[in-house]
């Protein structure tokens, strides 16, 4: 029997890396990006989705996905290297996945606060890769559907 999709929230801190810049890029040649698994390594998985969350002063929603591989030690993607601020903590093999990006957008933290849902996972989001509840899941799924 196939488990069920989950859906995670991957942060990016724009201090180390320009998270808006690589999604675009990615989405625009149509190319998945990687990123590393520091989190939950056991339980993501190919098929799964992903909403993309730049941290910091201006935070925000900025993106979503579809995980396209299983966790797996790979190196990051040549095109990515432009992005890393921080290129040591990027470098090498990793535990990453690969992300097909679905879609870009740009929700800012304000506009998902007026959300009690949303505002109640955001207000947690620490770590690279963070589990959404289905019931968040459908918000943020909602959220996209009217992205621009």
């Amino acid at each position: 029997m196939m488990a069920a999709m989950k859906s995670w929230l991957f942060l990016g801190n724009p201090k180390l890396y320009r998270i808006v810049e690589d999604i675009l890029h990615f989405y625009k040649i149509d190319r998945p990006t990687t990123w590393l698994v520091n989190q939950h390594k056991d339980e993501i998985a190919a098929g799964d989705e992903v909403f993309f969350w730049r941290t910091g002063n201006d935070a925000a929603l900025v993106g979503w996905g579809t995980i396209v591989c299983d966790p797996t030690e790979l190196s990051q993607d040549l095109d990515q290297d432009v992005f890393a601020i921080d290129r040591k903590k990027f470098e090498g093999t990793q535990l990453r996945v690969r992300i097909k990006v679905d879609g870009v957008c740009r929700k800012p933290r304000s506009e998902l606060l007026k959300n009690p849902k949303l505002a109640k996972l955001i207000a947690h989001a620490q770590g690279t890769n963070l589990t959404v509840p289905p019931d968040i899941a459908v918000e943020l799924q909602q959220l996209i559907r009217h992205a621009g």
